[in-house]
Order: structure tokens, then sequence, then C-alpha cells
């Protein structure tokens, strides 16, 4: 009590003469007694402990509405995204949160805002710190805003300090429990086995002599079918019992919803045999796209799509001509399966989905799409025009299956939509020596591309897949996976102005979030629909969401319109900085250096002005490669590509090194 007597009032002035929101919520902490009971910084959330989570703001001016209802949206959305991250430190909800400023502070009960919390569409393409005009509209409506008592801290700062300590007390108070559905079953299924699986798994094993059936007991127990018949003791089929921890058990189960639905319990059912391969595919170190990422994508194509959720994505077929071990299918419903076709280069790949039948139903085929059939597609001159009737010939010896291929004739008539789903290789196929999916140097279809004038962008083994897709599938929708290089990049530019479809949105992640990449440069994910009276790409507003570079969570942090510009537009261009020395300028010998100060083998550049101060080396545009091939040399860069420094140019060079 000789904190609510004496110290109180003199640690709530130190809030309210904070100058920056950092010290106004460390003085807040100190003056409330909260930082023994939680933490700063959880997951975003300002403060949290598992009773009370507090948005803090330095102005939050809660005695107007409107800024009043958006800082509750922004911890609405928090205990949104919270609702199914589920860790073994993850408990339910808090049972209470907060809203406060260095003025006064707001309490709610969570659970009078279930149904908001609950709505993904108030949600879906904002981040939380964003105005959210539909959910803040909601909540104006609701009592338990409207009428949330207001805490001013030089007047109620006793009865403050008294509702705060009082909370972890309130027992009574109801939760929102982490939900578990076919997205999250995965980190479900982690946790739960921590909890109670071992303890099933190590009985079972003692009593029965075999190893226990784990994966499926998680899904009964799901489904409710598992009974507790008395403390402890654990009936998991019948005439079988196993002794579990009751008190983990309840726990468990207090603090996670199962499934609001049968189709739910089905889909993760149908999804079983993954609990395997995923294990077998982390000791194989075969991770291509993260599942989490994967997921994110599938989410912008149902939006793109207009639909209400990733079940109606059964009215497309799928194909996945880079699928690996399925990665970018792994969240699909299971009712999505039998549309599906999923080929890659690898047959250890399809070897190990056939094995663990991870997608029933699903084509699965070993295709090498940038040789494979090239000649029946392509060449008109000997097959005709008709591309729908030459694939249902089976006398032409089409590697792809016939059920595709009917697919596709329905396609090219435009009587059947396909969607491609794809993460392609990043790699060059003139430098992709064992480092792309196909593990080939030179293809059928880059010498195609490059008969039709497309020069270096042939060599990008992406856009040799995009070529053949624009050909092969007009009309289809396309959720890409793939390097800026094909929006910015000045040697895309002439495939630029050939490729036509429609940007419906996406996002950029850090490369960092696939496996075994190392280097720092945006990945993007886009939605297209390939449509050939759609306006070029530069035409097009390409706006994409931000998200964070966070491996277990999918946090947006804001937009990007990315320009797409012709090459004399771009920094590195003649228009901007004249890249030749005049003609009949005085040159000198020069060291052609590789680093600062380490003289290099290549010597495509020996020679300086003698007015020179300097090189810029300047090799590309694009993002992936300006990071690297951009600096300024005392002397000149041997590889070339690059600027000669003159008293004439350096403003100029200095603006294009800045950017």
């Amino acid at each position: 009590m000789s904190k609510l007597s004496s110290k109180l009032p003199e640690d709530v002035a130190r809030i309210g003469s904070a100058a920056t929101e950092a010290q106004a919520k460390s003085a807040y902490l100190r003056a409330f007694d909260l930082d023994r009971r939680g933490v700063l910084e959880y997951d975003q959330v300002d403060y949290a402990s598992p009773d009370l989570w507090i948005e803090f703001k330095l102005e939050g001016k809660f005695g107007e509405s409107a800024h009043r209802a958006q800082a509750v949206g922004q911890m609405l959305h928090y205990l949104h995204n919270a609702r199914k991250q589920i860790t073994p430190k993850a408990t339910s909800l808090p049972g209470y949160f907060a809203i406060a400023d260095r003025e006064s502070t707001i309490i709610f009960q969570t659970s009078d805002f279930r149904e908001l919390i609950e709505d993904a569409q108030y949600y879906q393409n904002f981040a939380p710190s964003a105005p959210k005009p539909a959910l803040e509209s909601a909540l104006l409506s609701q009592d338990a805003f409207r009428f949330a008592k207001t805490y001013t801290h030089k007047i109620d700062h006793f009865a403050l300090y008294a509702d705060i300590e009082n909370i972890p007390t309130r027992a009574d108070i109801p939760r929102i429990e982490r939900v578990i559905d076919s997205f999250n079953f995965l980190d479900a299924f982690a946790v739960w086995k921590h909890y109670i699986g071992n303890d099933i798994d190590a009985d079972y094993r003692r009593s029965f002599q075999q190893p226990c059936p784990i994966e499926r007991v998680f899904v009964n127990d799901i489904r409710d079918e598992l009974k507790l018949i008395a403390d402890g003791v654990l009936q998991i089929e019948p005439g079988k019992v196993v002794k579990v921890d009751a008190k983990q058990y309840a726990h468990f189960w207090r603090t996670h919803y199962r499934p609001i639905t049968e189709q739910v319990a089905v889909d993760i059912n149908a999804k079983l045999d993954r609990l395997k391969s995923n294990e077998f595919r982390e000791r194989h170190g075969v991770f291509y796209t993260p599942l989490l990422y994967a997921k994110e994508a599938i989410d912008h194509m149902v939006r793109a799509l207009d639909m209400a959720s990733p079940n109606e994505l059964d009215s497309l077929y799928i194909w996945d001509m880079c699928a690996g071990t399925g990665n970018l299918e792994w969240h699909l419903p299971a009712n999505c399966y039998s549309n599906m076709f999923l080929s890659t280069f690898d047959s250890t790949e399809i070897e190990l989905l056939q094995d663990r039948n991870t997608f029933p139903g699903a084509t699965l085929f070993q295709y090498d799409y940038l040789n494979d059939d090239i000649e029946l597609l392509l060449n008109n001159d000997l097959f005709g025009n008709d591309l729908p009737e030459r694939l249902l010939n089976d006398g032409l010896n089409w590697k792809l299956p016939r059920k595709l291929r009917e697919v596709l004739a329905r396609v090219q008539r435009g009587e059947a939509k396909m969607l491609v789903f794809i993460n392609p290789p990043f790699a060059e196929s003139t430098t992709a020596q064992g480092g792309n999916k196909g593990g080939t140097t030179t293809t059928n279809l880059k010498t195609h591309m490059k008969k039709q004038g497309y020069g270096g962008a042939s060599n990008e083994l992406f856009l040799q897949f995009l070529h053949r897709i624009a050909i092969e599938m007009p009309g289809a929708w396309l959720g890409l996976f793939a390097k800026l290089k094909y929006l910015q990049s000045v040697r895309c530019e002439d495939w630029r102005k050939q490729f036509r479809a429609r940007f419906h949105g996406g996002f950029l992640m850090h490369c960092k979030l696939f496996s075994d990449i190392s280097a720092r440069w945006p990945v993007a994910f886009a939605v297209w629909k390939l449509d050939e009276q759609a306006p070029a790409i530069g035409a097009q507003r390409l706006q994409f969401n931000i998200l964070q570079n966070n491996p277990s969570q999918v946090i947006p942090i804001g937009e990007k319109e990315l320009r797409v510009l012709d090459k004399d537009a771009m920094l590195n261009s003649s228009k901007w900085i004249d890249r030749k020395l005049a003609r009949g300028t005085p040159t000198e010998a020069a060291l052609p250096l590789s680093t600062y100060k380490t003289v290099g083998e290549s010597r495509r550049v020996t020679m300086k002005s003698r007015e020179n101060i300097g090189y810029l080396l300047s090799v590309s545009n694009d993002i992936q490669n300006a990071i690297k091939d951009t600096a300024l040399f005392s002397a000149v860069a041997g590889k070339g590509s690059g600027i000669h420094v003159t008293p004439d140019n350096i403003e100029r060079i200095l603006i294009t090194l800045a950017v």
C-alpha cells in the first residue's frame, strides 16, 4: 500500500512529462508495477502479460471517438492475428486490453469484442497500425466501446492502479481461445505433442509394444473423439487407454479451440501424412518456398479472384510446374486436389510426393517445362496452327499427361480456367549450373526466345517459364514468386513490351526467408491475369504490400508502388550520364581494380581520362545486382560496366551512387 499512498502520484507525473513514447511506456510500467508481470514489444504489442495487453500512444487524443476507435482497432488487429499463432508459450488471449497515452488509460474486456476479433474481413489488406474504416465504424456502435471507463491519470491514478492489480485475480472472465484450423495445424500438432502427445506415445509403446499412430490420435482429439474417463486416463480408441497429465490436457483444450466445422477437420485429416513428410523434408533440407508465405500468397489469390475462401479455388485447374515437394500447395484445401497438376524436373521429388500421398487425387508427374514438348507446342509451321487439336493428338508423342492436355485444350478454347501457381528458379540459364530446379544451363525454350528477339531476357529461367505459360494458357491466372528483375531490369525491357497481363496485387518479402539464400534483395509475389488486351506493365499501377523479414509471422509494415521505367529514364543510362569518353579525350594508363586495393584479373578497362578523379562501377538498375555492383573506385574497375568520373559529371555520379 506504500505505492498507493506516496510514490504513485510522483510516478504518474513522469508519464505526463515524457517527451517520447518510449519514455512514456517505461514510466507507465514503473508507475503501475507492470514490469514485473509482462514484457514490452511482444509480437508488435507494446506491452503484454497473460492477462492484459496495452497499446501506447504519446498523444492518443482518446477523448475523440475517431482516435479512440483507431487505437482500439489496432489492438483488435493484434488479437485477431494472435488467435492463430500457436506456440508452446501461447495461452488464450488476455482477458483485458487497454489503450493508453500520457494523459489517460481505457481498459476493455477482450471477450466483449469476440465477433470483431474473429471476423477476418476487417483486417485483410491492412497493416495493424493503418486506419480500418469498416472496423472503426463497427466499433462506434458497440456499447462496450462507447461506455468503457476512461481513467485520467492525474485524477484516477489510485483507482487505475487498483483495477490493474485486480485483473489477474479475475478467473471468472471469459477468454478467447487460440483457434486450430487447417492452416496452422502443424504448429498446433507441435504444441499438442509437447504437452500431451509425448506422454501418449510413451505409454502406448509400453502398453501395446508398438509405435503409437500419434498423428492419427491428434486428429481424433481435434474431432473430440478421445475420452478422459478418469483422472489422467485417456481413451484413444475402443479398448485402448493411455495415461496423460490431466492438468496439461485440460489446459491445452481450455486455451485452444477445436475446428469450428467438420470441413476443417476433414481438411486436416486429408493433410495428415504431411506431419511425417514435413519431418522428412526438414532432415533432407529440401524446403523451398517458406510455408507461411505460401499461405499468404494463397490468401492474395483468393482476394484477387473475389472468392470467400480457398475452398472456392476448386473451380479452377491449378498447375505448378516447379512443384518441388509441394510447399506452395501445402495450404490448399483438399477439395482442390482433384483439379491440381504438380510437376517438377526432379523425379525423386515426385516419388516423395507419391510415397507420402501428400496430395491425394492430384496428378503428379516428372516434367522439364523448359525442354519437354517445346517443338510440339511452338512449331506451327510443322504441326499447324490449331494448338487445341494438336494437344489432343496422342500420336505426337507428348510427354504431358493426357488429362492435362485435355484441360489445356479447353483453356485454349476459353472453356476452362487455369491458375498457375509457381515459384520458378531465380537463376539465369547462363549461370545456373546445378543451381536451379531444372539443373540445366541451356534450354530449348531459351533457344526459341533468342530467335524471337528477346535478347538478354532469354537467359532468365523464370522468364522462360512465363513465355511458355503465356503461349500455352491464354487467359490464365498467375500467382508468381520472382525477383523484381522482370519489372525493373533493362535487359527485360523488350520482354515487358510483349507480355500482356493485368496486375491484381501482391507483396514484397526478403529473399532470406527462402531456404539457402543469404543475399540481400526482395522477392515479389504478384497475382496476374493473362490478357492480350491489358495495358503494358509499365502503364499499370503496381502497388505491393511490404512484409517484415519475419520467418514466424506475416506482418505487413507498409506499401510500395513499383515504377516500371524505360531504360533511358534510369540512372545508369547514357541519357543521364554519358558512359563513354568523348572522342579525342586525352587518356592514360590506369590500374584495373577489382576492389578498392586489389588489381583484378579482368582487364576490360585499362585506360582513363587524364581528368579522371575516379570511376563509378554501375552494372545494373535492378536492386539485386545494384547492391553488389555499384561502387566508386579511385582508378578504374577492370570488369568495365562503369563511368569515368570527371569534374563535369561528378554531381550526377554522386546522385547515382547515393540512390
